[in-house]
């Protein structure tokens, strides 16, 4: 299990990954490797929150010590997913769009044979309001959105040094899954917010010392 201060080992885990992930590979593909190669969940600190990085996105990290650490960081958090479940908030919104498309269905096949007035309205109101609550849940599980929130976060932590990303991401939890929380009810992981949570735990590590 890392320690606060145990940078090796996050280096170890990101050179591990990226020595045997091609970044022609697919997402799916890494996935599957990373669960693999991190058969030992107990490993895996803070299991809060999925995030993916895709072989291609962590070739593109892999020239700052931040990056490296991030997707080191990510291929854990992947390889627990794996493991123990899949993400709630994609079970979410293939549910409400599920929910959705049935209910439209119903409402045209209701109007189209002339039925109930009331099964109409009802199954017309609960398509609208599924499909807006699809929405918003879908755009935040796209690899792409993450892809963004990681490279901020990188940036973030070359700006504030290995030690307080590493304070940052192992030992500072709570604001880490604040972020991503945030990420994914809709509201963006901007630079300056992710600077300044970084700064934050820079701070608390000055303060330690």
């Amino acid at each position: 299990m890392p320690t606060t201060h145990n940078l090796d080992w996050w280096k170890d885990t990101y050179n591990t990954i990226s020595a045997n992930v091609p970044a022609a590979q697919s997402v799916s593909e890494v996935r599957s490797h990373q669960s693999a190669t991190f058969a030992d969940t107990t490993r895996i600190p803070q299991p809060h929150a999925r995030l993916n990085v895709s072989a291609h996105h962590a070739q593109q990290l892999s020239d700052t010590p931040g990056g490296k650490l991030v997707c080191a960081y990510a291929a854990h958090r992947a390889a627990w997913t794996e493991t123990h479940g899949r993400d709630r908030s994609t079970r979410l919104w293939k549910a409400t769009a599920a929910i959705a498309v049935f209910t439209a269905l119903l409402a045209i096949v209701t109007a189209t044979a002339g039925g109930s007035n009331a099964v109409l309205l009802i199954s017309a109101t609960v398509a609208v309001v599924s499909a807006f609550a699809t929405w918003p849940t879908a755009r935040w599980s796209l690899a792409g959105k993450r892809d963004a929130f990681y490279t901020c976060l990188a940036r973030a932590v070359d700006t504030a040094g290995e030690e307080a990303a590493h304070d940052y991401i192992n030992r500072s939890g709570f604001q880490h899954r604040t972020i991503v929380h945030n990420l994914e009810k809709g509201i963006p992981a901007t630079p300056k917010r992710v600077y300044k949570a970084v700064e934050n735990a820079a701070e608390k590590t000055k303060a330690a010392a």
